[in-house]
């Protein structure tokens, strides 16, 4: 978690855009989750369900590519899978199972979303399309890093990111399966 605060903290002091081009990009993210909503014919909770989902990968690519600066090593690659528990085994310092985990929860929230967005995809498809579209978008936030030096391509980040995706659709899987959802389903009307 220190992680992440510390590069909220003073980010534009050393970040791959300037602050103008991120601001920037921010505006045009804002204009879009606005078109979102305004689009006619899905119910209004899906827009915002949709508007939550790209506003929130917008949020995980700044931290992870956007709001990182140039590393002063050269690139580097971290193909060991579950690092982060041979280093907990070895020296018994957790910050690298926390750094996991909080791999993990980053794109459970999105996959939880996309997993309610496409309730009406049957249960195994809806559970391979979102695991491959959230592991697919960890691929590229690993792969941007690489080629941009601002980051490690790491085996560990891709697969807590997937396996944080996977439990995220499970979730919604059960949440949309229930009765007071379905029923909630049914009695929100469409705009009109």
């Amino acid at each position: 978690m220190d992680y992440i605060l510390s590069d909220l903290k003073n980010h534009f002091s050393y970040s791959y855009m300037t602050s103008s081009g991120y601001i920037a990009i921010c505006i045009m993210v804002v204009f879009f989750l606005a078109v979102i909503l305004l689009i006619p014919g899905r119910k209004m909770h899906d827009r915002v369900l949709l508007a939550l989902f790209f506003g929130f990968m917008f949020g995980v690519y700044s931290l992870t590519v956007l709001m990182r600066g140039s590393r002063a090593i050269g690139r580097s690659v971290s193909l060991m899978p579950f690092n982060w528990y041979t280093v907990l085994k070895n020296t018994g310092n957790p910050n690298l199972a926390w750094l996991a985990l909080e791999n993990c929860l980053m794109l459970m929230f999105p996959a939880f979303l996309l997993g309610i967005i496409i309730r009406n995809v049957r249960p195994f498809r809806r559970i391979m399309m979102v695991t491959l579209i959230m592991a697919a978008f960890s691929l590229t936030i690993e792969y941007t890093q690489l080629g941009l030096n601002i980051g490690v391509f790491e085996m560990d980040d891709f697969l807590c990111n997937t396996l944080g995706a996977f439990v995220g659709v499970l979730i919604a899987m059960c949440v949309t399966a229930t009765p007071a959802f379905k029923s909630m389903d049914r009695r929100v009307p469409f705009p009109r």
